[in-house]
């Protein structure tokens, strides 16, 4: 039978990512979960949903608004 929730180490241990990451997700909101008591629960459908958004490729970077120029040759 699948899960139909992780832990906090069970959900680092399914994507292979650090506590520390997993927090920053959920934190910005990019990962929403479950509390039950003092327990943060994970919905695997949430963590399946936060993984394929990890998937596409990440924006161009606008160099004029980060601020500085790209290298030369680059």
């Amino acid at each position: 039978m699948e899960n139909l929730a992780y832990t906090v180490d069970e959900a680092c241990r399914a994507a292979r990512i650090g506590r520390t990451r997993l927090y920053e997700e959920i934190g910005a909101g990019r990962l929403v979960v479950s509390r039950v008591g003092r327990k943060t629960l994970i919905p695997a459908h949430r963590l399946r949903e936060w993984l394929d958004s990890c998937e596409r490729p990440p924006a161009p970077i606008d160099h004029a608004l980060a601020g500085r120029r790209p290298r030369a040759g680059a």
